[in-house]
């Protein structure tokens, strides 16, 4: 892990070793999701359990459902927009599009992710997930996601305001 992205986001050490508890919470509540609110930029199923709400961060009733993942984002990430689990289900696009014109920048834990082509295209260059690895994006430029496999691809995301390097 590169130095400067320590310095934008320092807890990001904290959520890989963590990563097969948040993966057990999401297990528990994997048959509570819901579908990704923006239909519209999407084929396929794509399917979200929000821990904090959009845009905001603010908490939801569901931060009781996985209160270990919720406590690292509370307690570890003060500067946290919206939190939650994402369900890219087998077959699934997502659109080339922009995301929220904020100050957050997303980062995607790999909980459960399928061999095969699965990644996300951002700033001209492919990102695949790795189980417990975090990647960092920037979610305001135009990037696009896709899992043309047969199992689905299971991340944490959290947007976060970076620190200052």
């Amino acid at each position: 892990m590169s130095l400067n992205l320590l310095k934008i986001a320092p807890f990001v050490p904290l959520f890989e070793k963590n990563w097969h508890l948040i993966y057990s919470e999401y297990l528990l509540i994997k048959d509570q999701t819901v579908p990704w609110p923006e239909f519209d930029i999407y084929e396929g199923n794509w399917r979200t359990f929000g821990l904090f709400d959009f845009p905001l961060g603010n908490k939801t009733s569901n931060t009781n459902l996985a209160p270990f993942t919720s406590h690292l984002i509370e307690n570890y990430i003060p500067s946290h927009g919206a939190a939650g689990y994402s369900i890219l289900k087998a077959n699934t696009v997502i659109e080339p599009h922009m995301g929220y014109q904020g100050d957050y920048l997303r980062i995607h834990l790999g909980l459960e992710i399928p061999d095969g082509d699965c990644g996300l295209r951002s700033q001209g260059g492919i990102k695949r997930w790795t189980e417990g690895k975090i990647f960092i994006f920037d979610d305001r430029l135009i990037h696009e996601a896709w899992n043309k496999t047969e199992n689905d691809r299971v991340a944490l995301i959290i947007d976060f305001i970076p620190e200052k390097p």
